[in-house]
């Protein structure tokens, strides 16, 4: 059996935070893989999603890996990144090719937090709200 089951839960969302009524549907596309995740509306998914859940408006763009994470409202995954048991705040940009955790203790990203293209982050680090790129 599934390890997340939300019909269990009674989970309530609030449509109205985060303008979630006004978001689509989510995508998968054709050549993305999903394994026991919660994708919710308004999320892209391109890459591989493994044991995650995504908020509305994260995007996993070709090639990118999400594995025992949570990803916030609008979180961008770049291209060919890999992010594992991770909690990314709210609209976290992750570049091309990072790699953000791993396997251990759980390593958090604050909101609005832009990791630079080919960054690494490691398991168990903690990255300052709103932290731009060029400062990294």
């Amino acid at each position: 059996p599934p390890l997340i089951e939300p019909e269990g839960w009674g989970v309530r969302t609030n449509l109205r935070h985060e303008s979630i009524e006004e978001r689509g549907p989510a995508y998968i596309s054709p050549d993305a893989v999903v394994e026991n995740s919660m994708i919710s509306s308004g999320a892209v998914v391109e890459g591989r999603v493994e044991d995650s859940i995504l908020f509305p408006g994260v995007h996993v763009e070709p090639g990118a890996v999400v594995k025992g994470s949570i990803l916030f409202y609008d979180c961008q995954i770049g291209r060919e990144a890999r992010v594992e048991k991770t909690i990314c705040d709210i609209a976290v940009t992750v570049g091309k090719r990072c790699r953000v955790g791993g396997p251990g203790v759980i390593t958090t990203i604050g909101s609005q937090a832009q990791i630079p293209m080919g960054g690494q982050v490691a398991a168990g680090a903690e990255v300052a709200p709103s932290r731009r790129a060029s400062r990294f």
